[in-house]
């Protein structure tokens, strides 16, 4: 794929190496006038080429790559410019000096960003810095409803960890160096709060709030902790074994039967909110009939416990689950009994984080996918393929 950036790069250069250059409102002038005439063939390159393209993998392939090259040169001007704001990357001095220059470059590569985020919508890498100038568009679309939940939710008396969870978000007017993912996910969580806000009354309750963190799939570490507190608070007030085995099966029904309705997640690093929960749930099953065990030699297990040997996967419950679904699905696993598939992955199977995987999380997650779920698998089945292809 063409590399459209090759002025940019000599501008670049000759401003940083060459000593001998001199900076006036004469080289300056030029320079602009060079890189305008230069956005405009770049624009109608990347027009033709994309045009010329047989297949939207494709067109997003090199729309993937215009959007790095621009990140990448962006990068350095800026690095090079030291703002103390943002907003000094535009104010342009009356000296017309080396660092007039750069804003000049830079104000004609974030150009370019726009373009392709604008024309390109639907191809765009979202892991991408998002340019400043879109920002700044969306936040103001967004101000009335981030100054309404912020007073609105300053009203409640939350827990002041679940607070700090909810408002990290509401400071999307500072944010300024994030992808277009991130700020996406907080653009949709304001929205999410506005909506709450607006279908009860004006009143938030704490566990409406919690339900939409849990929705919206919010697998921050802060947020994972504070489930797991909650979860731990409620099992230490519950004095029986298995009061507190049925109060963690139903808690883990409850996440599986939430219908997560974001495709996007606060952390594309981190497994999902609900993968996050239910293994902790599952270990913390595990844990309680070990100690049962223990403490009750004649007790029957409810999971497996013998010594045997398992295999482990670099998969998670949830994505081991959609394998088996896919290999049942396919013929390639014949039983008819999907009982029997269930029973044998438990008892046969591990994962990194769950020793001990229990029936119902197979169950639940055999016929109950995320998309994030089904990427993850889809990602080791190209895997496969390109090993068999070699």
């Amino acid at each position: 794929m063409k590399y459209n950036l090759e002025m940019f790069d000599k501008i670049i250069n000759d401003i940083l190496n060459n000593t001998d250059l001199i900076f006036g409102e004469k080289e300056f002038n030029f320079n602009s006038n060079l890189l305008t005439n230069e956005n405009i063939r770049i624009k109608l390159s990347i027009k033709n080429i994309v045009f010329k393209q047989n297949s939207n993998s494709k067109i997003e392939h090199f729309i993937h790559k215009q959007q790095l090259a621009l990140e990448n040169l962006i990068t350095i001007v800026v690095k090079e410019i030291n703002p103390k704001k943002t907003k000094d990357l535009y104010s342009i001095s009356n000296n017309y000096n080396q660092i007039d220059n750069l804003k000049i470059i830079y104000d004609k590569l974030e150009k370019l960003q726009l373009f392709i985020e604008a024309d390109y919508s639907g191809f765009l890498n979202l892991n991408s810095r998002a340019p400043y100038r879109s920002l700044v568009k969306q936040k103001n679309g967004i101000a009335s409803k981030v100054k309404m939940v912020r007073k609105s939710l300053l009203s409640v008396g939350l827990q002041n960890d679940l607070l700090l969870i909810v408002l990290e978000p509401l400071k999307i007017n500072e944010v300024e160096n994030v992808t277009y993912n991130q700020f996406n996910y907080y653009s949709q969580f304001i929205t999410g709060l506005h909506e709450l806000l607006n279908g009860n009354n004006r009143n938030f309750s704490e566990e409406s709030i919690i339900s939409l963190l849990v929705e919206l799939n919010h697998n921050s570490k802060i947020f994972f902790e504070f489930q797991v507190r909650e979860i731990a608070t409620v099992l230490k007030d519950l004095e029986t074994f298995n009061s507190k085995i049925d109060y963690l099966i139903l808690t883990m029904k409850k996440y599986f039967q939430t219908n997560t309705t974001s495709s996007n997640t606060y952390s594309h690093i981190r497994p999902s909110n609900t993968e996050q929960i239910t293994a902790w749930i599952e270990e913390e099953i595990n844990y309680l009939n070990k100690k049962h065990f223990l403490e009750n030699p004649t007790a029957v297990l409810m999971q497996q416990t013998a010594n045997k040997i398992k295999l482990q996967w670099d998969l998670s419950v949830a994505q081991l689950s959609y394998f088996y679904n896919l290999l049942h699905t396919t013929g390639i696993i014949q039983n008819k009994n999907q009982s029997d598939i269930f029973r044998n992955i438990a008892e046969n199977n591990k994962t990194a984080k769950v020793e001990n995987i229990s029936v119902d999380s197979i169950s639940a997650k055999y016929y109950n996918v995320e998309t994030s779920t089904k990427e993850a698998v889809k990602s080791v089945i190209i895997n496969l393929l390109n090993l068999v292809n070699k």
